[in-house]
């Protein structure tokens, strides 16, 4: 069965999503991208599950209103602090620290 946002390459795993349309006008990007640091297929399960709960919460909040404008700016300078940014054939990747989702 398909795990959502979970991506191989190589050996390495990775938790990668598509922000909601009505989330990107607060963020600099269109994707999510963070490594996993495990090989082991498991584990990395366990740890898309973590991630995805805290971050589908955050986009729910958002895109509901429930947070303030500030409130937003603050996540998202979190977030963005700690950032590298690539790109590859036009779509930008965001590589996120870990742990600062």
């Amino acid at each position: 069965m398909r795990t959502p946002y979970l991506v191989q390459r190589g050996n390495q795993f990775y938790f990668q999503l598509r922000l909601p349309a009505d989330v990107q006008e607060n963020f600099s990007c269109t994707h999510l991208k963070k490594s996993l640091k495990t090989t082991d297929k498991r584990q990395a399960v366990t740890k898309i599950k973590v991630l995805s709960f805290g971050i589908e919460r955050v986009f729910f909040m958002i895109s509901s209103g429930l947070l303030t404008t500030q409130m937003i700016n603050k996540i998202v300078s979190e977030v963005s602090l700690s950032i590298t940014t690539t790109f590859r054939g036009g779509a930008v990747g965001v590589y996120l620290a870990a742990n600062k989702v």
